[in-house]
């Protein structure tokens, strides 16, 4: 199954299949599961991330979302045997290159 996560501000929690986008929300077949346990919900929060960042997250430290941006600007510098989880900064130059409007899509399913 194609999966996606979506944790609001670790209180929340959706996992499902549904993308936020026209087609997933009117056409196609999708399914999820919304939750509010704040426990529950840490713990898939911690799961999820420490893998990514490469050691534990402390989900109360100041700004987590912060350290995985400064995360991230470590990583790229070092080489892949030596970065620290799997947190690299998104190139936006890379995909304006590739990126194309396909005029064939409807826009209500974008």
């Amino acid at each position: 199954m194609h999966s996606k996560t979506t944790i609001i501000d670790g209180e929340e929690a959706i996992v499902g299949s549904a993308n936020l986008n026209g087609r997933s929300l009117r056409w196609d077949t999708e399914t999820a599961v919304y939750w509010r346990d704040t426990k529950t919900v840490r713990e898939l929060q911690t799961k999820l991330w420490d893998p990514h960042f490469g050691e534990t997250t402390d989900l109360d430290a100041p700004d987590p979302h912060r350290r995985w941006s400064a995360r991230a600007e470590e990583n790229v510098v070092l080489p892949p045997g030596q970065r620290k989880g799997f947190i690299m900064p998104y190139n936006l130059e890379a995909a304006a290159k590739t990126a194309k409007f396909r005029f064939w899509v409807p826009t209500n399913m974008v």
